[in-house]
């Protein structure tokens, strides 16, 4: 096995990068998950290395970019016009009280990005994993949490294609509260990463690479709102 990765890697760097295959990347994706647990995923999420202002096109809005973050009336705005409620994995309280959606998604045709922020968020991945031309990053959605006092659970893969990982990208947003946290059952319930955004860099997008079908918590916001993207890594298609 480590011959064929160490041929696999020398046509890499001849840029035959046509040549890797679905278990050269599996194996290199099982060592950084290796090196993740190991360090209890305290330095999973990182910031996205892009220093200019992030935006998005709104597609019914062709001539306009909204920057990072958002005022809170674009984001009722973009909820109330393109919102989908997202579904929550703990659907009801341990007392039997049916929780309140407080969470939309929007899909993917119906946003835009400029090119240097997307190529930024796609280069930043493919050299964090090691990936070439054999994958794609295929945009899913983006993901707005509003208000709540709850702490929720949500599961943001639900996909019909296949995905090797989710990429999620939290995005400059203003908001109290709403601490993130993934829970994957094939890692000790230690391993989990908990990051809080607004304490770290308000103006900075940060990105992190979780298993797919994993899940995601959303500790209680106070107030403001929390904008991420969901984008999954994917074969090309022949």
């Amino acid at each position: 096995l480590h011959g064929a990765i160490e041929n696999e890697t020398q046509k890499v760097s001849n840029g035959a990068d046509d040549e890797i295959t679905e278990n050269n990347w599996l194996y290199n994706w099982n060592q950084i998950f290796n090196n993740i647990h190991e360090n209890k995923l305290n330095n999973c999420t990182r910031p996205l290395d892009f220093d200019y202002p992030c935006q998005i096109q709104i597609k019914n809005l062709p001539n306009t970019l909204f920057t990072f973050p958002l005022s809170n009336v674009l984001c009722s705005r973009m909820i109330c016009e393109y919102g989908v409620p997202l579904n929550l994995s703990n659907k009801y309280e341990f007392c039997g009280t049916k929780v309140v959606n407080t969470a939309w998604q929007i899909d993917n045709h119906l946003i835009d990005f400029p090119l240097p922020f997307s190529s930024a968020i796609r280069s930043n991945t493919f050299e964090q994993l090691h990936l070439n031309s054999y994958f794609d990053l295929h945009l899913h959605k983006l993901i707005i949490f509003g208000p709540c006092s709850h702490t929720k659970m949500y599961n943001l893969d639900d996909t019909i294609f296949i995905s090797y990982a989710t990429i999620i990208v939290f995005l400059p947003s203003n908001y109290i509260g709403g601490n993130y946290r993934f829970i994957d059952q094939d890692l000790e319930a230690t391993s989990t990463s908990v990051f809080n955004q607004h304490e770290l860099n308000n103006s900075k997008a940060f990105i992190i690479v979780v298993p797919t079908d994993c899940e995601h918590e959303i500790e209680p916001i106070e107030k403001g709102f929390k904008v991420l993207l969901v984008y999954h890594i994917v074969t090309k298609s022949k």
